[in-house]
């Protein structure tokens, strides 16, 4: 058994109450463990964690953008930069920045009053809970900087230093044990090198307080975080979860105890994220694309990680909008997020990440419900209740109404077409003269496209191939950000303009006419 013993020297908590301190000034330490757990047939898993600490003396705002490689002074640019750079780095990096412009526009600056920079040998956890952490431990990082402000103001020049001291340990898959003994709720007692003296240490103690964890058994108890159901818990062959294509998605989940999540700490976020690999449900997950945070629900950028906030950490379900392309992939994502003062200076900032792989599904059942008027008969995939010549099967897949005659699967027709790149909406590529028939993933049953044309106006059918004409293939692009992999039938003429060197009809083919006859799978 571990004893924690209380330190003689005093807390940095005492020391800041104590002292006469500017105004703003900007001392924290935080904790914070996180883990990320994802689900499948057989249960919930650890994917990983970390144990975070990271202490702040001191903090300097600037604007971005204004960073510059020589000084220019108030009024060299007519923008918010205008003021001028009125600071200069003279150690270290501010978040990383290219350390080729060090002069930036800092518009606030207060220096570090408690802590030492550059003094990272001399920071140790002291004491800790009774666990498998080792004590006395150090290992911390210093990204710690200082620079002269302000520069505008040349009587007023001095050198402000900012202490930023950091340490992260990082957990595997297969250390879940390992995490759980190491990290547990309770006080944590560290020392770090004090400013003026650094050899005197500045005792600081924070606390790690219980976190809602994946759903295991315990002393023949179960508890902890699952999803119950979503959409039905129909689980594909690849290992995904399916939701609708045509109908609104239900996700449910179980497991939030106010021992575990605190209403006025915590934040439950929903989303849905991209995963890197589409035919694996473990692969890790896209956050960003073209520099830029994105998900695929929501589908639109907030200035930060795209997600919904709920309106309480203790909700139990949340329903998406039928808005996703079938065969997209990616898993739901709850973010449970604690921002929790411990104390005067301290702070938990732990998280849980909890995630279900989900693939979207077209259904015909699922068509037949919405388009169908209810007791219909002729239901059957094959059958043509509406007498239009087209199946159900044919109008469910190219988009028609197979209970209205006068809605019919609308034939493709050849056209001079400027392609537009799919992610960005802005002109790519050249220009062709043919048609795109894009076919659906991801329905069940599965089918078969059968691209066919004519020459006599309907009255025979054969199917259209490459030849000297055209060309037709069919062109397959991976899944990339929040679009889903996609199959397009391509139709391209190779006839051009001898003049104008653009593609044009061929020859002899302006009454031809095309189909897609659609088929099931064996």
């Amino acid at each position: 058994m571990i004893r924690i013993k209380t330190l003689s020297l005093p807390l940095i908590s005492a020391l800041v109450a104590g002292s006469a301190l500017p105004a703003n000034a900007q001392l924290s330490f935080s904790l914070s463990s996180k883990i990320t757990y994802r689900q499948n047939k057989k249960g919930i898993f650890f994917q990983g964690g970390t144990f975070n600490s990271q202490l702040l003396d001191g903090s300097a705002t600037y604007i971005s953008g204004c960073e510059w490689y020589q000084y220019y002074g108030p009024g060299f640019y007519n923008n918010i930069c205008s003021p001028g750079t009125t600071a200069l780095i003279s150690a270290g990096t501010i978040d990383g920045i290219n350390p080729a412009y060090p002069y930036f526009l800092v518009s606030s600056i207060y220096p570090a009053f408690i802590v030492a920079p550059r003094k990272a040998e001399k920071i140790f956890l002291n004491a800790a809970p009774a666990s498998t952490l080792p004590r006395p431990s150090g290992g911390f990082t210093d990204n710690s900087y200082s620079l002269f402000y302000n520069l505008t103001v040349p009587s007023t020049i001095s050198e402000y230093v900012i202490t930023n001291y950091y340490k992260r340990t990082g957990y595997t898959s297969k250390q879940r044990d390992k995490f759980q003994s190491d990290i547990v709720p309770g006080v944590y007692y560290y020392s770090f090198p004090r400013l003026g003296n650094p050899d005197i240490p500045a005792p600081i103690a924070a606390v790690i307080y219980p976190m809602l964890e994946g759903k295991q058994e315990i002393n023949n108890t179960v508890s902890g975080f699952e999803f119950t159901k979503v959409n039905g818990n129909k689980w594909n062959k690849d290992g995904f979860i399916e939701m609708s294509y045509l109908r609104p998605n239900s996700i449910n989940w179980t497991g939030m105890s106010p021992t575990t999540v605190f209403a006025s700490a915590d934040s439950l976020y929903f989303s849905i994220k991209a995963i890197a690999n589409d035919k694996d449900p473990t692969s890790d997950t896209v956050t960003t694309y073209a520099g830029k945070p994105f998900s695929i629900f929501p589908p639109y950028q907030n200035g930060g990680e795209p997600r919904v906030l709920l309106p309480t950490p203790y909700a139990t379900s949340f329903t998406t909008p039928p808005i996703f392309n079938a065969n997209t992939t990616g898993v739901v994502q709850l973010d449970l997020r604690r921002n929790l003062q411990t104390g005067g200076v301290t702070y938990d900032f732990s998280t849980r990440t909890f995630q279900i792989p989900v693939v979207v599904v077209d259904r015909y059942t699922e068509y037949v419900d919405i388009d169908f008027p209810t007791s219909s008969k002729g239901t059957g995939i094959l059958e043509d209740p509406d007498k239009d010549g087209y199946n159900n099967l044919n109008e469910w897949i190219l988009d028609s109404n197979a209970s209205n005659s006068a809605s019919i699967p609308i034939a493709p027709v050849t056209e001079l077409v400027q392609p537009v790149d799919p992610f960005f909406g802005l002109p790519t590529g050249f220009s062709y003269f043919g048609f795109d028939v894009k076919k659906k993933l991801g329905t069940i049953p599965g089918v078969i496209y059968t691209l066919q044309r004519s020459k006599d106006q309907g009255k025979t059918w054969s199917k259209f191939k490459t030849d000297t004409d055209w060309t037709v293939q069919t062109v397959r692009t991976a899944a990339i950000a929040n679009l889903p992999a996609s199959a397009t039938i391509q139709v391209r003429s190779l006839v051009y303009d001898t003049t104008t060197g653009t593609p044009i009809q061929p020859p002899g083919t302006d009454n031809d006419i095309y189909r897609v006859k659609i088929t099931l799978k064996k």
